[in-house]
């Protein structure tokens, strides 16, 4: 099982090795890893979010207790993230907000979909499918609205409420969102053609986000090794916590059915995603440690992950 959790997780490194090497022999600028950070998180990740909530059928993915499961156990994991990084190490709690969003956004996608086949079979993947339709949404607004609280410290409620709200609706992932609520829900249909435009932009964002995750990596080699106490403990709550709270709400508060809490499981024991990455560089907040986090565990989630998938079958 190990050596094919592997092969999933193998060509994540290699993409981010190519992008650290491309910059470190100045074949790629840090200038242009910097464009391509921002293409990303502008551009193409919020083109990846419209389309994935424009294409879902609300009818079919929502699974009410599934969800409860699986977002509570996230959110609760943000919350020590947070509470970890503020009295254990930064002692800001601006800076501790993207420890607690690496902590809440496991790589559901990219990592939990082949992981999961593997280890259930494709008919296992309707869980991960509900799951995966409302992560990007949940994560960024719970994490974008925390931020903005953090930042818009104002003694005024009602003007802080105003600012908030416009930093929220002016992040370019919070309008793909929005976005693709809207035109789901209002069943607005957009031309095939539009369509794929917008597809292809989509494929592109993990990948260069992925790309420009090792470049950014070299402006920050030294910090990274600092930042490996920081990473060790996000591994702890994202690799361990996280999994074991979903298994204590699947099975005794919401009570869902054995194939939903394996892959509810499976998907909860992820490292956590590039978008950890590209929420604190958005921020431009604890970067090095986004960074780190996300190598350091994606290469333990190679065990983790086993061992997870061992206990649950």
């Amino acid at each position: 099982m190990i050596q094919a959790i592997s092969t999933v997780i193998i060509p994540v490194f290699i993409i981010i090795a190519f992008g650290y090497f491309s910059t470190a022999f100045h074949f790629t600028k840090i200038k242009e890893i910097q464009f391509l950070t921002r293409f990303a998180q502008n551009i193409a990740l919020p083109c990846l979010l419209f389309i994935n909530i424009y294409d879902l059928d609300f009818y079919k993915v929502f699974n009410i207790n599934l969800l409860l499961t699986f977002y509570i156990s996230a959110s609760i994991c943000f919350c020590l993230g947070v509470l970890g990084g503020y009295y254990f190490f930064l002692k800001n709690l601006t800076s501790s907000i993207p420890i607690g969003f690496c902590c809440l956004f496991s790589n559901s996608l990219l990592l939990g979909l082949p992981i999961t086949e593997l280890a259930l079979g494709s008919e296992s993947l309707k869980s991960n499918y509900i799951i995966v339709a409302f992560h990007a949404p949940f994560c960024y607004l719970l994490g974008i609205s925390v931020m903005e609280i953090s930042i818009n410290d104002n003694t005024k409620l009602i003007p802080a409420i105003k600012k908030i709200i416009k930093s929220i609706i002016s992040n370019a992932l919070t309008i793909g969102i929005i976005l693709g609520f809207s035109f789901n829900i209002l069943k607005i249909n957009i031309p095939e053609y539009l369509i794929d435009a917008l597809a292809l932009l989509a494929k592109a964002g993990i990948p260069i986000a992925l790309f420009s995750l090792g470049g950014i990596l070299t402006q920050y080699k030294d910090k990274v090794i600092k930042c490996i106490p920081n990473s060790l403990m996000i591994a702890l709550i994202s690799l361990i916590f996280q999994p074991l709270i979903t298994i204590y709400f699947g099975r005794n508060i919401f009570i869902i059915s054995e194939e939903e809490l394996k892959s509810a499981v499976i998907t909860a024991a992820m490292a956590p995603g590039v978008n950890a990455f590209i929420f604190s560089n958005m921020y431009k907040k604890s970067t090095e440690i986004a960074a780190s986090s996300v190598i350091l565990c994606t290469i333990l989630s190679i065990i983790s992950s086993a061992l997870w998938i061992s206990y649950i079958k």
